[in-house]
């Protein structure tokens, strides 16, 4: 099975270094833009693909139903796709949190099991991927591709358990642009990991 992950199409709270988390924030027009040469590049590349998951978080959400306007595939939405919780940290932007709660953001990036009320762990959120992706798999096992539309912390927490690494070492180290590619197979058990952060699609229309 190839697993193709797409992280979400740009958001006016990308654009402006807010944290989202899971937060409901659409995309903007960029973002739209970028859904539309992804579904294109999918139907060129990958329209052999069967079912389309996705986060119910309307960035995700509005991103899955562009691309599958030239797919025409099988459509579902799966909650546990959604982007790590981050409560009262979404809206605000990296420098605020730094500045107001410099030594909780410190203990969350560096501690894979602590969090705030309200706050996902990256072992949660970690595991909550795990968990889903391998159902997902469980489900579709005699499909032979299937795209997975989420977030960047989330599609990152299930490549840190790929990789066998903490997702705090990870989220720094991979970039995943917005609607990037990452394709993973999956054949008896055995995961490998293909493309991470695909752009070149974007990249050749200026976006």
């Amino acid at each position: 099975m190839k697993i193709l992950f797409v992280r979400h199409g740009e958001t006016s709270w990308n654009e402006s270094k807010k944290f989202q988390g899971n937060r409901d924030v659409t995309l903007n027009k960029r973002g739209r833009i970028q859904a539309n040469i992804t579904g294109e590049f999918l139907k060129e590349k990958h329209c052999d693909s069967e079912v389309l998951f996705t986060s119910d978080l309307s960035r995700a959400y509005e991103t899955s139903l562009i691309v599958n306007n030239f797919l025409r595939k099988k459509f579902i939405i799966r909650k546990n796709l959604r982007e790590v919780n981050v409560n009262i940290w979404g809206g605000k932007t990296l420098e605020y949190i730094e500045d107001k709660y410099y030594k909780q953001l410190s203990d969350w990036n560096t501690n894979s099991k602590y969090h705030l009320p309200g706050l996902e762990s990256h072992c949660e959120i970690k595991n909550r991927m795990k968990e889903e992706i391998l159902r997902i798999i469980e489900e579709n096992k005699k499909r032979k591709k299937i795209i997975i539309v989420s977030h960047g912390v989330a599609i990152k927490a299930f490549l840190s358990f790929l990789y066998d690494r903490k997702l705090e070492e990870v989220i720094h180290e991979i970039k995943l642009k917005n609607c990037s590619i990452s394709e993973i197979d999956y054949s008896e058990g055995i995961f490998k990991i293909e493309e991470i952060n695909f752009h070149r699609h974007l990249s050749s229309e200026g976006i």
